[in-house]
């Protein structure tokens, strides 16, 4: 990030063109190691050219600097034990954010299955705080959980539902 030219208190805009799948893992990433400001632009590089916003062809040149990462922060990183929790505590919910087949060729025992696309709407952006609400809450997905521990194989489809559950609910 420092090579970048990325300071610690900078606010950092991440896209990419694929859905913020690859954007919200990095963000993920990031505020694990304890970047504050860090978001993710709603629909992506689709949406800013469908803006009718410019596009650059290679990376603005920045200045290096000194990036010092925080040690990782535990809260948003769920280990083995709380997983095996949720078996016998409704309160700890493992949500599954693979597609169906995925879910259904094996998976954590209790996990609630919702596929990291129903979150979005058809032109890629977020779905509405009150869609996504009503979407979690009809699955047992509420605030009042001691943990809700999205998962899939590499952390990028459970960054992309982390995001929505944390910074848009």
């Amino acid at each position: 990030l420092g090579e970048a030219g990325i300071a610690n208190g900078d606010t950092v805009v991440i896209y990419d063109a694929d859905k913020e799948l690859w954007a919200a893992r990095l963000w993920w990433v990031m505020k694990v190691y304890g970047h504050e400001d860090v978001r993710l632009l709603n629909g992506g590089l689709d949406a800013w050219e469908a803006e009718g916003f410019d596009t650059a062809t290679s990376p603005q040149g920045a200045e290096a600097v000194t990036y010092e990462a925080t040690n990782a922060n535990a809260n948003l990183i769920a280990d083995l034990d709380m997983v095996k929790e949720s078996f016998d505590n409704k309160d700890y919910v493992v949500l599954d954010t693979r597609s169906e087949k995925e879910y259904n060729e094996g998976h954590v025992p209790g996990a609630v299955w919702i596929e990291w696309t129903k979150v979005l709407n058809e032109d890629g952006t977020y779905k509405s705080a009150d869609e996504l609400k009503s979407l979690y809450e009809t699955l047992g997905i509420t605030s009042d959980k001691v943990a809700i521990m999205p998962h899939c194989k590499s952390a990028v489809r459970a960054a992309h539902t982390l995001f929505a559950l944390t910074e848009l609910l």
